[in-house]
């Protein structure tokens, strides 16, 4: 009785470099997605400022969705304060990476293509 033979490194490598490729761009993805949804964040909160609305919330920023990981407030008009939520950041990165990685994922098994959308046959006479 033999064992079963392991795949050569030039196919471990070859997997190796495609899992790492999908990874980056992964990764990648879901920064831009972070940052523009955390630029929209800081736009809606400045937002009472363009249209002079209600003055007592328009000394104030948060930046984060759905945590929020950043704030800023006045105490008076000399005396800006701030804080970070480290935890809610990373939980923001993370939920957006697993979001991305979920649609790269199943993009394949989402696609519909001309003979797989439903009522097609329809169409088809």
């Amino acid at each position: 009785m033999s064992l079963p033979k392991l795949p050569t490194n030039k196919f471990v490598g070859f997997i190796f470099k495609i899992m790492l490729k999908f990874l980056f761009k992964v990764t990648f993805q879901s920064a831009i997605l972070f940052f523009a949804v955390s630029f929209l964040t800081v736009l809606y909160g400045i937002l009472p400022d363009w249209f002079n609305l209600s003055r007592e919330n328009n000394y104030q920023i948060s930046i984060g969705f759905p945590f929020e990981y950043y704030y800023q407030f006045w105490l008076d008009k000399i005396s800006p304060n701030h804080g970070w939520n480290l935890v809610y950041l990373f939980y923001d990165c993370l939920l957006f990476w697993v979001f991305t990685f979920a649609i790269y994922h199943f993009k394949d098994k989402l696609k519909l293509e001309g003979n797989n959308v439903e009522g097609n046959d329809i169409l088809d006479n």
